[in-house]
């Protein structure tokens, strides 16, 4: 049985229930489902619950193969940009364009001479039991732009700089 047959064997289910109390509430009985109503119903969104989380498992395991193929198509179109030294095109209403991001993480082996040069530079803040990479890229963006776009000396053997060039989108182009 697919979900969506279950989800509306259930929906049929609880529409019963509920319209058999509406008219007994009416008629100012009270309202008592019995135990094989409840069983039913019951066992129908067990079924429901394990089937629905089934999907989010193989959600989760769709959206993983889905990122690597996106990252892997932006930076192949990314590379054909550059191969044709074109900046954008547009394309069915979606503008694509070239772009860099940037990344960077700690060097291995190199965390706690990283610490003590965050320390150093009034960026002990960015220190947790691990520095987030969001806030150390952007950080290390920083100290790059202050250094004519180089990596400051004192960070040099400390974090892994790499830039890949990717293809971003944007709706709407003309």
């Amino acid at each position: 049985m697919e979900l969506g047959q279950l989800c509306d064997v259930c929906k049929n289910q609880l529409t019963a229930i509920c319209e058999a109390n509406i008219q007994e509430k009416e008629q100012g009985k009270i309202i008592y489902c019995t135990g094989y109503e409840q069983e039913n119903l019951i066992f129908l969104l067990a079924s429901q619950l394990t089937a629905a989380k089934l999907l989010k498992e193989d959600l989760k395991t769709q959206q993983t193969e889905n990122q690597k193929v996106i990252d892997e198509t932006e930076e192949k179109l990314g590379q054909l940009m550059i191969e044709s030294e074109m900046q954008n095109f547009n394309k069915n209403g979606v503008t694509y364009y070239l772009t860099t991001k940037f990344n960077c993480s700690a060097a291995a082996g190199m965390q706690e001479e990283l610490f003590d040069v965050l320390r150093e530079n009034d960026a002990g803040d960015l220190i947790k039991p691990t520095v987030n990479a969001n806030s150390l890229k952007s950080w290390v963006k920083e100290m790059m732009a202050d250094n004519e776009g180089e990596l400051p000396v004192f960070l040099e053997g400390k974090v892994n700089v790499y830039e890949r060039p990717v293809c971003g989108t944007r709706k709407g182009g003309k």
